[in-house]
């Protein structure tokens, strides 16, 4: 994590965890063969509570980057540039794929960002839905790097505190920086996944729901969709209190529709309304 965040900056950190998030296409490229094992490590770790369900390999043989960059499904790669033939694939990169360079800090979103993904409640996902997405993409990975900053306390970043040395960076927590960082993006996370167990219906076959064959679940997204509304309109009050305020995270549906509409399709996100329990939600039986 210490090597993920002193390659990137905070919005550019932002925009390869959302695009990760999102579950597209990442190629990570370094020079240093050992950053790219630290970066994709890293990177999954930042997704938790939720995995990442596709192809992942922290570094590529250079026999098979090729092959693996025609891959149909979403992954991560990690490239050594040194390797031959390497900066010759990711000149050519196609359009659906999000380039990370470690080397220079700069992240480079797909031009045809998710323009293959399906989503649904009408929505056609053209060309200019897809521009649109990308644009939404690009003004959330801005407003989250803002959040990602000051976890970051190696003063590599703070370019805005000119008057806060790393001393006094280091005596404020005990914590690492990344650790400050996976918080955050825990708490972005749980707060897209708020409500999410109110949206799902349990189906059982068997009158005593001891069915011995997999239920139906059905998942609500329009009411989904009215949670996030109602949580951005700061129109809800946690109970018990919770512990930090998580508002400031709350995505709205109106400004970033187009993101909640494909993170609603993440292979992630099935399988986290697969491990939800029967408890956790309303339920019938048949």
């Amino acid at each position: 994590g210490h090597q993920l965040i002193g390659c990137l900056p905070p919005i550019p950190l932002a925009l390869m965890f959302l695009t990760a998030l999102l579950e597209q296409k990442i190629v990570l490229t370094s020079s240093r063969k050992s950053v790219l094992l630290s970066a994709t490590t890293a990177l999954s770790a930042m997704l938790k509570p939720l995995n990442w369900c596709h192809l992942l390999v922290p570094r590529v043989p250079p026999e098979l980057a090729s092959d693996l960059l025609q891959y149909p499904a979403p992954f991560i790669l990690g490239m050594p540039s040194e390797d031959p033939g390497v900066m010759e694939l990711i000149r050519d990169l196609e359009d659906d794929v999000t380039l990370v360079d470690l080397d220079v800090g700069r992240v480079i979103l797909a031009p045809a960002f998710a323009h293959s993904s399906e989503l649904a409640r009408g929505v056609k996902n053209d060309a200019a839905v897809a521009r649109k997405l990308r644009s939404q993409v690009l003004f959330l990975a801005q407003s989250l790097g803002t959040v990602f900053g000051p976890c970051l306390d190696s003063g590599l970043w703070h370019c805005d505190l000119p008057l806060r040395s790393n001393d006094q960076a280091q005596t404020t927590s005990t914590s690492t920086p990344f650790d400050r960082l996976k918080v955050v993006c825990n708490d972005f996370i749980e707060e897209l996944l708020a409500g999410v167990s109110s949206c799902c219906y349990w189906f059982d076959d068997k009158k005593t729901g001891a069915s011995t064959s997999d239920p139906t679940v059905l998942f609500d997204e329009a009411r989904f969709f009215r949670i996030k509304f109602i949580r951005h309109d700061q129109r809800f009050q946690p109970l018990f209190g919770a512990k930090r305020d998580s508002q400031h995270l709350a995505v709205s549906s109106g400004d970033f529709d187009l993101i909640v509409e494909l993170f609603l399709r993440c292979q992630s996100m099935n399988e986290y309304i697969g491990t939800r329990k029967r408890e956790d939600m309303m339920f019938f039986l048949g």
